[in-house]
């Protein structure tokens, strides 16, 4: 990448981040729903030392493999259902935008093309619809659109920003968190803007939630006034229960297909890499090992045929 293109590329990222920081937003975002099937590959985001690319890896933390390649930057890889097709979010020199790809790193497609930020993407679990953040000229929405780009849908009508949005595996509801004036709280919504529910209601950021493969947990971060630890609860916001509890950050949860880990990006001391833990908390085992640090993790079904 040249010069001028990654100054472009920063100046997007921290403009961005700024509009967020402002209202409440815990950054970086993921948006993250298991779907039920066999354990297959995480997906991530890291630096290749130029600029932000997609990688995957095996959850025993073999075979490493790069899927996006380019002068930009790309971020938050969401599976398909199908776990055959990567959804993230590219920066274009301009504005974030919608991408879908095939997990092997052809076929890039845009999906989203609107004259504003389009981000945080998570799919439906018929893999026909991808709902995402956009910003409507006064503060960032969540929105569903069709796989091939037509549709586009508005979900969520508030004068907060929203973010984070994840799919539940039945396709009944979509959680997201939002800013409240004075923290980050958890939300779910019908996929068609109504019964919206608040699930969190504290003294501290709650965000980026993600649904178990049936449904029965919703894992998430959270701000314990030291560092930001990884909890679970019920779809109704109750039974509250922390997973991870360290001196360091851990963030970005994301289930395993089989329901039985959660995968999630902690600090080591150096730099962020990825981890798996049960979800009552222990066997906590460290899954990449880079020079640099690893984002947003989401763990795909493997794939059949």
């Amino acid at each position: 990448m040249q010069r001028g293109r990654r100054a472009v590329a920063a100046a997007g990222i921290l403009l961005l981040s700024a509009v967020a920081v402002g209202s409440g937003w815990a950054n970086p975002r993921a948006a993250r729903a298991a779907f039920p099937g066999k354990n297959g590959r995480i997906a991530f985001y890291a630096s290749d030392g130029t600029d932000y690319e997609i990688y995957k890896i095996n959850a025993n933390g073999s075979e490493q493999r790069r899927v996006t390649d380019n002068s930009e930057g790309d971020f938050d890889p969401t599976w398909a259902p199908s776990g055959k097709k990567l959804a993230y979010y590219h920066f274009d020199g301009t504005r974030y935008q919608v991408y879908k790809i095939r997990g092997n790193g052809t076929r890039s497609v845009r999906v989203t093309d609107g004259p504003e930020d389009s981000f945080d993407p998570t799919w439906a679990p018929s893999g026909k619809k991808i709902a995402f953040v956009g910003y409507d000229g006064t503060d960032y929405e969540i929105y569903k659109i069709r796989a091939d780009g037509t549709g586009r849908v508005r979900v969520t009508d508030n004068m907060s920003n929203e973010f984070g949005p994840a799919w539940s595996a039945n396709g009944k509801k979509i959680a997201y968190y939002s800013y409240d004036g004075t923290d980050d709280e958890i939300y779910k919504i019908n996929p068609n803007g109504t019964g919206t529910v608040r699930l969190t209601d504290n003294s501290v950021g709650d965000s980026n939630p993600t649904w178990s493969p049936r449904g029965k947990k919703i894992a998430f971060q959270s701000d314990d006034g030291v560092d930001w630890e990884i909890y679970k609860m019920d779809p109704n916001g109750a039974n509250r229960k922390r997973v991870t509890d360290n001196s360091e950050d851990d963030r970005q949860p994301t289930w395993a297909p089989n329901g039985k880990k959660i995968a999630f990006r902690g600090f080591d001391g150096a730099d962020y890499e990825i981890y798996k833990i049960n979800p009552n908390g222990t066997d906590r085992v460290r899954v990449t090992d880079n020079s640099g640090s690893d984002f947003a993790p989401d763990w795909g079904v493997r794939p059949r045929g």
